[in-house]
């Protein structure tokens, strides 16, 4: 199953760091991720 998200944000607001982390958390719980 593929799953995709769009984050959508403006300059500031973390949009960034946020999907690192969430990307990193799915990697952590055994799945592929690409951010």
């Amino acid at each position: 199953m593929r799953v995709e998200t769009v984050w959508l944000g403006r300059g500031g607001q973390g949009i960034v760091t946020a999907t690192y982390i969430v990307a990193n958390a799915a990697v952590l719980d055994g799945f592929y991720a690409i951010a």
